[in-house]
């Protein structure tokens, strides 16, 4: 498999950041705007559950996920600004997800 990430042969950024999210690699997960708008967080939660099914899958990860939001494009606040996207992490957190702890 090759590797394509910027610092790909080369040592980490940041080796004793371990939570840091300057990382050589990133996951992004989606949040689209109709997801936010009817607060349908099953499928981030399936997401996030397959991300940490075991110890490992959850140590693998740590640090290394984002959320990026598409839809907002055209919107001048700042995303927890966003009544949808606040509403949206508040349901998650309230799911109990590990990952937003």
């Amino acid at each position: 498999m090759n590797d394509h990430s910027p610092n790909a042969g080369r040592n980490p950024l940041y080796p004793l950041a371990r939570l840091s999210p300057a990382k050589d690699k990133l996951l992004a997960l989606e949040i689209t705007l109709e997801s936010a708008d009817r607060c349908d967080i099953r499928p981030m939660v399936e997401k996030l559950e397959l991300l940490s099914d075991s110890p490992e899958m959850a140590l693998h990860w740590e640090g290394k996920v984002a959320f990026c939001f598409a839809g907002w494009d055209r919107d001048r606040q700042e995303t927890a600004e966003i009544l949808e996207i606040r509403t949206y992490f508040a349901a998650l957190t309230n799911a109990r997800l590990y990952w937003l702890h």
